[in-house]
């Protein structure tokens, strides 16, 4: 956890600001400091402004706490970046769960929150695939062979 001494007033946008944040993400100094692979006194000398991080520390610490390098850096934009969603494949995905649904008169899927497992899975199966296999006009007939497939498992 951050300690109080941490959570002094840092001039509004610094990256001590930006960093007690970082080290509340990630529970404490030592937690951080472990994950980055760096010595807390590293942390604490940012903290205490005696210096200015380097670009290999502010990148050590983006990776070990999952946020934005800029953000960390700057303090522009948000301190995690949601994947942008591929809109047509999600249609898809919902398209095919929902005609599936219907053709198999499952009634198993019918609270949202099985559906929405349903519709997360398929949607990260079909991203993660090699785009020769992604071919948008290939994709319904293979998701709805999946969908009802797993309908009737």
């Amino acid at each position: 956890m951050a300690t109080t001494s941490d959570k002094q007033n840092y001039p509004r946008g610094s990256f001590a600001e930006r960093l007690v944040q970082v080290i509340e993400l990630t529970g404490s100094r030592r937690a951080l400091a472990q994950t980055a692979g760096i010595p807390e006194s590293t942390l604490q000398m940012c903290l205490q402004r005696r210096s200015d991080p380097s670009l290999r520390l502010v990148l050590a610490i983006a990776k070990a706490s999952n946020v934005d390098l800029h953000w960390l850096a700057t303090g522009e934009g948000a301190p995690y970046q949601m994947a942008k969603l591929d809109e047509e494949l999600l249609s898809d995905v919902i398209g095919a769960v929902e005609q599936g649904i219907r053709e198999t008169r499952t009634t198993g899927y019918s609270s949202p929150a099985k559906k929405a497992q349903l519709i997360v899975e398929l949607y990260q199966q079909f991203s993660e695939e090699s785009p020769q296999h992604g071919k948008a006009d290939h994709r319904p007939p293979r998701l709805l062979r999946l969908v009802q497939r797993r309908l009737v498992a």
